[in-house]
C-alpha cells in the first residue's frame, strides 16, 4: 500500500511540474507576443486542414498556410 502512495505522490508532483512550467512558458509568450488577427479559408479538395492567413499590427501579411 505504501508503494501504491509513493507511485500516486510522485506522478502527481511530476504533474505539478509540468503543469507549471506550461503555465509559465504560455505568460513568457502572452508577454511577449503580438496581436494578430487571422483568416480562416476552407479547406481545399484533398486537404483536411483550413487555410489560415495572418495579418500583424504592423500591416504585415502572411501567405495562406495550413
Amino acid at each position: 500500500m505504501i508503494v501504491l502512495a509513493a507511485c500516486t505522490a510522485l506522478g502527481g508532483l511530476v504533474a505539478l511540474i509540468a503543469g507549471a512550467y506550461g503555465l509559465q512558458r504560455s505568460r513568457r509568450v502572452q508577454d511577449a507576443g503580438n496581436i494578430a488577427q487571422a483568416l480562416v479559408k476552407p479547406p481545399q479538395p484533398g486537404s483536411e486542414r483550413p487555410l489560415l492567413q495572418f495579418a500583424t499590427d504592423d500591416n504585415g501579411v502572411s501567405p495562406a498556410r495550413t
